[in-house]
């Protein structure tokens, strides 16, 4: 029975694990007295699993050879059949919920984005978002064992010299909640660090200090902090009060726990961080600022950046950024010392040459497809401070922005299905990584 299920395609696999995890919904809603909702998943978890015994007793006793095409078909399919699937029970168990927008909440929850098309998230029932979290746990962990399965293979951008050698690690904390901090705000900074490096899960926790995406992440976080801070200790020297100055630390609190929230794409706002924004932001202590405030450009360029390779955080990732700033370090030597040969220099080793160029290439991918996106969502009826915000959210899966870095929050329920359309396939975009889907593109992926 072991070897029959093992044997099974991987899609096949996939789909009964989710249809597996629907009955753990129908038992949670049954015991709250929630029997639509226990119906509907219940009645989705047997028809999925009745037309996969299907499909398995059809297969039975063939023989074939899987490829890593094969492999990363099966993984674009995860964020992009699966959803459909995985929206039945979610769309019959809301009822006044638009299919279409049941997709977008399980393509948002699967690829671990996080936004919500839903304005008021508390009214919904707490079984439905038990399925929310349940999805996006299990999309994260989808892409942690991708991470060094199929990306490895396909080398997109930049990753494979971060994957050489090492085992895979965990990602962030995937939960898709977007109400602030409070009383356990201080273990989840704690839990955050997990996503500024693989590393921290490959059993080479020797060498973490001076691992350059640890470095690189808390460097870019404490200079955050501390260039806010410093604006509201100069407000606060200068108005000469001891409250004043005690907000400023709390600011900085703030500033610190959003920052890294934000680079590791997770989307978790501090509760201090609204005194951060009346003090980053001008005019908005007395009335909202026109544009786009300096905190929401912090926490955008912030999530472009990204956390760790081989996690679940988005972003162009502090990898492909590192290998970046050597690669401008040693062009300006170049320009001093033109016929200068470097040696076996700090990680030379590890990072290459090509992959200095990949990581370029990937970068002005990244940069294509977040004009591609803006352009879309405007040209399809949505204002440009709007797309910017979200382009930069679905694209670096981190659907909090959508909240918190708008002048007012999107409400994405009223626009039309292009723009949602639009966003999904700039969540899946994101999720997979550009270049990665234009590498399964290649002629030389499909001879065989």
């Amino acid at each position: 029975m072991v070897r029959f299920v093992v044997n099974l395609p991987l899609f096949v696999l996939l789909v009964g694990t989710f249809a597996l995890s629907m009955l753990i919904v129908s038992l949670h809603a049954l015991w709250l007295r929630e029997h639509m909702i226990a119906r509907s998943f219940l009645y989705a978890a047997l028809l999925i699993l009745a037309a996969l015994a299907c499909i398995a007793l059809a297969t039975r006793g063939r023989r074939r050879k899987e490829t890593a095409l094969e492999h990363w078909l099966t993984l674009l399919s995860a964020f992009t059949v699966v959803p459909v699937i995985l929206a039945v029970p979610f769309h019959e168990s809301v009822g006044t919920l638009r299919f279409g927008d049941a997709v977008v909440e399980m393509i948002s929850a699967i690829t671990t984005t996080g936004m919500t098309l839903f304005t008021e998230p508390e009214n919904i029932a707490p079984s439905l978002h038990l399925w929310r979290a349940q999805v996006a746990w299990m999309g994260g962990l989808i892409m942690w064992v991708a991470a060094t399965t199929v990306f490895a293979v396909f080398h997109p951008g930049g990753t494979a010299q971060g994957l050489r050698a090492r085992a895979p690690t965990q990602g962030r904390d995937i939960g898709i909640n977007r109400m602030q901090m409070h009383h356990w705000v201080r273990a989840t900074a704690l839990l955050l660090f997990l996503a500024l490096t693989h590393k921290t899960f490959s059993g080479r926790g020797r060498g973490l200090f001076w691992d350059p995406e640890l470095r690189l992440g808390l460097l870019i976080v404490g200079l955050v902090a501390l260039l806010l801070f410093g604006r509201h200790y100069l407000i606060a020297s200068s108005e000469g009060g001891a409250e004043s100055l005690m907000r400023a630390v709390t600011a900085m609190w703030g500033a610190l726990f959003t920052a890294m929230s934000f680079l590791t794409t997770t989307g978790f706002v501090s509760g201090a961080w609204q005194t951060t924004t009346q003090w980053a932001d001008p005019g908005a202590a007395g009335g909202v600022a026109s544009g786009l405030g300096a905190s929401a450009m912090v926490l955008i360029g912030l999530s472009l950046v990204g956390g760790g390779v081989a996690t679940t955080a988005g972003g162009v990732k502090l990898l492909r950024v590192f290998v970046l700033y050597l690669q401008g370090l040693r062009e300006m030597e170049k320009l001093v010392y033109p016929s200068s040969v470097r040696g076996r220099a700090y990680h030379a080793g590890t990072i290459r040459r090509q992959d200095a160029m990949i990581a370029w290439i990937f970068f002005m991918f990244f940069a294509i497809s977040l004009a591609m996106v803006v352009l879309l969502l405007t040209a399809f009826g949505m204002a440009f401070e709007s797309a910017m915000v979200m382009a930069v959210a679905t694209l670096s899966t981190t659907g909090p922005l959508a909240s918190v870095a708008a002048q007012a929050p999107v409400d994405l329920m009223g626009y039309n299905h292009a723009i949602k359309a639009t966003l999904c396939l700039a969540m899946v975009a994101g999720r997979l990584e550009v270049l990665a889907i234009i590498a399964l593109l290649a002629p030389e992926r499909w001879r065989s």
